[in-house]
């Protein structure tokens, strides 16, 4: 049983290891509204005495009109641990709706950092914040060279709650963004990575139900333009990693950028993956997801959606499916005349090499690395199953080459 309640913005649980699982695992279940989803780092269910412990979560990590917190009996889920796992990435990768936190405080003024640089350059970091419709975009700008103009490549960042850095509330500590932008710095390109709207410092006065995939897609054409002209950088790039990858293919045609970095992004239709991923670890929900992913590709609002996939295709989320599920990446490649660099690591449990091969089949001039211990968030992982230490731990670093060939193709003449 789960008891949850407002009183003194503490939640109680009974019967699992931890509070904050369990509070993430009955919003997986029953369709809060919660920009938390689930990761593998942080699903641990037990069979345990029953116990009683308190998560100081407060109510602010829920969005407001979301279904009033309740009382309510949990009986365990029908599937073994793995397939729970498969779901909760798919959560993960397919990045729906914005962050949990409106009301959050807004991006300090604009700086001027030294950092540390390995060469004779001098590098600034400034803090920006850019205006967008119903929105506020906090990010941060590294300038290579503050006296000669250098590249700048935008990092869009992945799937759900991810921040500017590559870490999310869901449990996921990387910094990958960061440590990118950093040796990106050393290199002599500049960078700024933000937080997509809801999330991080960024702001949003919409609910997530009212946001598409062409929300995400303006807001990158957005922020890409708001340097377009800047005499401090020569040249325009777009860096995208997940979703951010799809994010950027779809913003390129409306910017003058140069080149685009696909990370660990999917080559494939969303229903695609969806289907595949799901029948080989749950192969008994396969009726339902069919039928689910039918009505959203024909624009209908799925009648019933069990209690096990409403984290998947809870009500909130279905706007951002029905604009996505059928677009094709490679086929949004092939029509761009940008440069094109491919990146994939062979460890990745979320998008498959099968993916980045057509992406490079549709795009047969584009530059293709692959990182051969990589896991989904670009470091070298030993697992070649869940858990995945890369996920949790931000002193690993990026697996070897990654930034060097990032650097060259955003440079190359």
């Amino acid at each position: 049983m789960i008891a949850i309640s407002r009183e003194e913005s503490i939640f109680t649980c009974r019967s699992f290891r931890s509070a904050k699982p369990t509070l993430f695992r009955a919003a997986f279940a029953h369709g809060w509204n919660m920009r938390l989803p689930l990761h593998h780092a942080t699903f641990k269910e037990r069979n345990l005495p029953t116990s009683r412990f308190v998560c100081p979560i407060r109510p602010l990590s829920l969005q407001s009109g979301t279904r009033p917190l309740r009382k309510c009996d949990y009986p365990p889920l029908p599937m073994k641990r793995s397939i729970a796992h498969s779901l909760i990435l798919l959560a993960l990768c397919i990045g729906w709706g914005q962050g949990c936190e409106k009301n959050v405080p807004p991006a300090p003024k604009e700086t001027k950092v030294e950092m540390k640089p390995t060469t004779t350059r001098e590098v600034e970091t400034h803090q920006i914040e850019i205006s967008r419709p119903e929105a506020k975009i906090a990010g941060e700008l590294i300038v290579a060279d503050a006296v000669n103009p250098t590249p700048l490549a935008v990092i869009v960042a992945g799937s759900g709650p991810t921040d500017r850095d590559g870490n999310s509330v869901a449990g996921i500590k990387t910094d990958a963004y960061k440590m990118l932008a950093t040796d990106l710095a050393k290199r002599g390109v500049s960078t700024f990575r933000y937080d997509k709207r809801g999330i991080g410092a960024s702001t949003t006065t919409v609910d997530e139900s009212q946001v598409d995939l062409n929300t995400f897609v303006n807001d990158l054409v957005g922020v890409v333009r708001h340097f377009e002209g800047d005499s401090r950088f020569d040249s325009l790039h777009i860096i995208g990693h997940s979703e951010g990858g799809l994010l950027a293919i779809l913003a390129a045609p409306s910017l003058d950028a140069e080149s685009l970095t696909l990370l660990a992004t999917a080559g494939r239709p969303l229903r695609e993956v969806l289907e595949e991923q799901l029948a080989k670890q749950a192969p008994a929900l396969m009726p339902d997801v069919r039928r689910i992913l039918d009505d959203l590709e024909n624009g209908r609002e799925p009648e019933v959606v069990p209690d096990v996939l409403m984290g998947l295709f809870r009500p909130s989320v279905q706007p951002f499916l029905k604009s996505a599920i059928s677009v094709d990446p490679a086929q949004k490649l092939k029509e761009l005349k940008v440069r094109v660099l491919v990146v994939q690591g062979a460890r990745d449990l979320q998008v498959s090499l099968k993916d980045a091969e057509r992406l490079v089949l549709f795009r047969s001039d584009a530059e293709f690395l692959t990182l051969p211990k990589a896991s989904h968030v670009l470091k070298d992982d030993p697992a070649t199953e869940l858990p995945q230490e890369s996920y949790t731990n931000p002193n690993m670093p990026l697996s070897e080459g990654l930034s060097d060939t990032v650097a060259k193709h955003i440079t190359k003449p």
